[in-house]
């Protein structure tokens, strides 16, 4: 009989891929909404002056047009891209408590706390060392590009959306901005992301980690076959 744990990883993994694809729909929809109500207002500024547009329209709808223009897109995408890492966490967490509570190993989690780590690092190295998963090898290619990913995320989340020209990660970070025509405003420091792909392939790239884990670790157990 297969081991118990093994269905809860399997599950676990469908409701991330589910929570990441309800987030794609957020995302699809809010976009949707983005670019009607942008052509609209467009449409309208081109076909009146500044001051014929603000008679007729007021200055709330004249910011709204400045909102959707400037701020709308990139805010979306940041917010959104915030919350399908955080989901990464909790998904890379939840395998990770599973295999402690069922699978035995003299390693436990908490030994893998070092400091100015990374969550996702610390759980990375526990199911590589206490449980010699090969899909968490710190060397894979897609470990490394889902921690680039990562120092965008902190960069977000803790710098404002600043790239410092100091960062000692400036020139990956910047490698990355150019595949997805990153603004970076070398003023400000600040960066605007804008294209979809980045969010698809970010997402990509966490549903295929996960996936890998869980076929290592909890393989679907193959049909019985019916003898005739």
């Amino acid at each position: 009989m297969e081991e118990h744990y093994k269905p809860l990883i399997r599950q676990s993994h469908y409701r991330f891929v589910t929570g990441l694809k309800f987030l794609s729909d957020v995302f699809d929809n809010a976009e949707l909404y983005r670019f009607q109500r942008h052509t609209e207002l467009s449409k309208l500024i081109s076909e009146n002056t500044y001051v014929e547009f603000l008679e007729k329209f007021g200055e709330e709808t004249f910011k709204e047009f400045n909102t959707i223009e400037l701020f709308y897109k990139y805010m979306l995408i940041h917010s959104i891209f915030i919350s399908a890492y955080s989901a990464f966490e909790s998904q890379l967490t939840a395998i990770a408590q599973l295999l402690e509570k069922y699978v035995p190993s003299q390693k436990k989690i908490k030994d893998f706390k070092r400091r100015r780590q990374s969550l996702i690092e610390k759980i990375r190295e526990y199911l590589y060392s206490a449980h010699q998963l090969i899909s968490a090898d710190k060397d894979r290619t897609l470990w490394n590009e889902i921690e680039t990913f990562r120092l965008v995320r902190n960069l977000i989340v803790h710098d404002a959306a600043r790239l410092s020209s100091k960062h000692p990660q400036r020139q990956q970070l910047m490698e990355l901005f150019v595949t997805y025509n990153v603004v970076v405003d070398h003023t400000t420091s600040e960066f605007y992301i804008r294209e979809q792909k980045f969010l698809s392939d970010f997402i990509d790239k966490i549903k295929a980690y996960s996936w890998d884990i869980v076929k290592e670790v909890a393989p679907v157990p193959p049909q019985p076959t019916i003898q005739p």
